[in-house]
């Protein structure tokens, strides 16, 4: 009997199982503390059971994320059908399904290897894997800041795979588990470059309405660039002290590689490319695109979008062939398509959201824990645990419900004469509720980082809570000045 169970789940996939559906299902039924709702206790039961699944599940995750839509249909008013709805119809589910379209065609066309060979050939690098890495990562920061974070992000972590195979790492070591961490940290900080955008404009406008109290846009970004370029540096820094192994990266063996592209890309391979980059640089005009151009800005900024631009580069990827190949095939598309990360993108941001929405009265519990606290600090105490607060509460909670929950707590304090400097303050709310990128529930890049198959849950834990604290103390002892010097 005992061999027959073995060969079916082991015991702690089932304890694993048993505890996630557990939490999704039955810790509903638990009393709820004012003032969060049965319902709000009920969508933070599914939020621990998928968080539970997904850390402790190993590789396989999409069961998860299958068992938390269904346990978040049944609870929400509408049913499964209105959840797939909410979760399949997300800007973030709908972006990310397209990039990793495009990934796909890069990584079937091997595009990924011979970036690598270019890469680690770079006669500057030869022999200096730091300097590699400084490379690596302000590249990642421009190439974020000129197209979009979440493609670029997809797209590196796709090519670090090859790149670490090369290299000789295994999954979980420390250091591609750090430059993973990295990289997203870095995309992270090029999305509130622009005080225009979600959720820094949330914050921002959050502070003015209430208090009438508007934040300057032009010394905002000042202190937020160079804030980021110091952070990348002493990030480096940091990974230097923690004596990572990046040796490995530039002793690397690149004679087969460079042997098999030593006429460079095949017309296929830069047909895919080229497709890539035009995807890329469409993107970063519609951003940009004019709006003063009447039906035509109407029709590119309103009807096309962002979202259409990608799905029209994908199609025809679909539909061209060079060398009698399709730029991107369905069987390619199929092999190389990561649903169980797509999977867990959805769930999480969706519930994520959801858990501090509207008849939860989860944000309501938390401001009511933090107002009073933050209240009765000093000025300096209330910097250090305001910065604290942030990155803690957005490691597991929707960052942007977490913006607009501090903000006015933070417009409030300051109407009642705490808060002295009202624009520091909610700088530090928009700097700390980026850093969510511990759990897979905490942002796309956190459920980026643990669908990558380098990475394993109990390094991400431990390395990423590490630099958790990093960035925390980078937020005080450097955002902090940086900001000052700027208002």
């Amino acid at each position: 009997m005992t061999t027959k169970i073995g060969k079916f789940n082991s015991p702690s996939e089932i304890t694993v199982f048993l505890i996630s559906i557990g939490m999704m299902f039955f810790f509903r039924f638990i009393p709820p503390i004012a003032p969060i709702t049965p319902y709000g206790m009920a969508l933070l039961g599914i939020f621990m059971g998928v968080i539970f699944g997904w850390c402790f599940g190993g590789n396989n995750t999409l069961w998860t994320s299958l068992f938390g839509l269904f346990a978040l249909g049944i609870t929400m008013p509408g049913g499964v059908l209105v959840a797939c709805m909410q979760i399949f119809s997300s800007y973030v589910f709908i972006i990310v399904m397209l990039s990793l379209f495009t990934v796909g065609a890069l990584m079937g066309a091997d595009i990924g290897e011979y970036l690598v060979v270019k890469i680690l050939s770079v006669k500057f690098i030869q022999g200096h894997p730091w300097r590699l890495l400084l490379i690596l990562f302000f590249g990642t920061y421009f190439l974020s800041f000129a197209t979009n974070p979440m493609v670029i992000g997809i797209f590196l972590l796709s090519v670090y795979v090859t790149m670490f195979k090369q290299a000789g790492y295994k999954p979980g070591d420390k250091t591609p588990t750090m430059i993973i961490l990295a990289t997203v940290i870095i995309a992270l900080l090029e999305t509130i470059n622009r005080p225009w955008q979600t959720p820094q404009i949330i914050a921002i406008s959050a502070l003015e309405g209430a208090t009438g109290i508007s934040t300057p846009y032009s010394p905002y970004m000042f202190a937020v660039i160079l804030f980021s370029m110091v952070f990348i540096a002493l990030m480096v820094l940091l990974m230097r002290i923690l004596k990572c192994d990046v040796e490995k990266l530039t002793n690397v063996d690149l004679t087969e590689l460079q042997e098999r592209y030593k006429d460079g890309l095949t017309a296929h391979q830069k047909g895919v490319l080229l497709s890539t980059l035009t995807m890329a640089i469409g993107g970063v005009v519609l951003v940009f695109f004019p709006t003063d151009l009447g039906a035509i800005s109407t029709f590119i900024t309103g009807q096309v979008t962002i979202i259409g631009w990608m799905a029209l580069m994908v199609a025809i990827m679909l539909f061209v062939k060079v060398d009698g190949k399709l730029l991107l095939s369905p069987q390619v598309l199929a092999t190389n398509f990561p649903w169980p990360l797509l999977m867990m993108i959805g769930v999480g941001v969706t519930l994520g959201s959801a858990v501090v929405g509207e008849g939860t009265g989860v944000s309501e519990w938390i401001g009511g824990l933090l107002g009073p606290a933050l209240a009765s600090m000093g000025e300096t105490t209330f910097y250090i645990i305001l910065a604290a607060a942030g990155v803690i509460l957005t490691n597991l909670l929707n960052n942007n419900a977490m913006a607009i929950m501090m903000s006015s707590i933070v417009a409030s304090l300051y109407l009642q004469g705490v808060v002295a400097d009202p624009i520091l303050a909610i700088l530090i709310v928009i700097v700390s509720t980026t850093f969510g990128f511990v759990t897979p529930a905490s942002s796309f890049y956190g459920a980026m980082i643990h669908g990558n198959e380098f990475v394993e849950a109990k390094s991400v834990y431990k390395y990423g809570i590490l630099m958790a604290v990093f960035s925390w103390l980078l937020t005080i002892v450097l955002f902090i000045p940086i900001t000052k010097f700027f208002f």
